[in-house]
């Protein structure tokens, strides 16, 4: 009596994109005839079926120009047409294995020609940030969207080099200021705890660009006393060495 094979029932369930075959059912002394009806000989045949492949199967494969042995192993995630997208825009199997969870095979390539990791881009794109504005903050220096506030800054209305320039003042966003925008509800509970002590946004609405700010904070002066001698036309060395020389009545801060 003749034994039966039972192909593999191999499914992909890769986020983009999925294929179910049926299962085989043939007798087993009629398997190579199958095999035979999709072209293959005996000893190609024997590539594909000793990894569990169907004919129907092996042919999808052969059509993305996979080998049994890759084909083997991009189907753990991907069905044919997926996994030929995926190696068509550059990822080893490896590549998209980490990347594919959260992103379609183009995404990947245009978070991943940016320079970003998988991590990286996740934590961008949670931000609200896609490729290109990410590229722009992180090349000004903010590397983590969520340690670093950048949503705060950009919701002030700060360029992504505004903000580098601020940052590096040492001066910082008052709570207050803070506009939420739509997409971000959550944005002021997301703020540290001493926020609302910031200062680059009173700086910057008084008119003082982020390094003469950073100046006047540095040679101990407030706010109030920067925008006094601003006006009378006093640099900031001028305005620290009067006050070394002069008795300056500075209470009014």
């Amino acid at each position: 009596m003749a034994g039966t094979w039972n192909g593999q029932k191999r499914e992909y369930n890769g986020q983009f994109g999925a294929a179910i075959y049926p299962k085989a059912d043939v007798p087993f002394d009629d398997v190579y005839e199958e095999w035979d009806k999709f072209g293959f000989d005996k000893e190609s045949a024997d590539d594909w079926k000793n990894r569990s492949f169907s004919p129907l199967e092996a042919t999808d494969w052969i059509s993305c120009s996979f080998t049994p042995a890759d084909a083997d192993q991009w189907g753990e995630y991907f069905s044919p047409d997926v996994a030929d997208h995926w190696r068509s825009n550059g990822f080893s199997y490896e590549e998209a294995v980490e990347w594919h969870e959260f992103f379609s095979p183009d995404d990947a390539q245009r978070w991943s020609g940016a320079g970003f990791t998988p991590s990286q881009a996740e934590e961008w794109t949670a931000s609200n940030f896609n490729t290109e504005e990410a590229e722009e903050w992180r090349d000004a220096g903010f590397d983590d969207p969520e340690a670093e506030r950048v949503l705060i800054w950009r919701a002030l209305g700060l360029t992504s080099d505004d903000a580098a320039s601020y940052k590096d003042s040492g001066l910082k966003i008052p709570h207050a200021a803070v506009t939420v925008p739509v997409d971000t509800p959550d944005l002021l509970d997301r703020l540290p705890p001493r926020s609302f002590e910031d200062e680059a946004h009173e700086w910057s609405q008084a008119g003082f660009m982020p390094a003469s700010a950073k100046r006047w904070v540095e040679l101990g002066f407030s706010l109030r006393a920067a925008e006094a001698w601003s006006r009378n036309g006093v640099s900031q060395d001028e305005a620290a060495a009067w006050r070394e020389r002069v008795f300056v009545d500075e209470s009014w801060e």
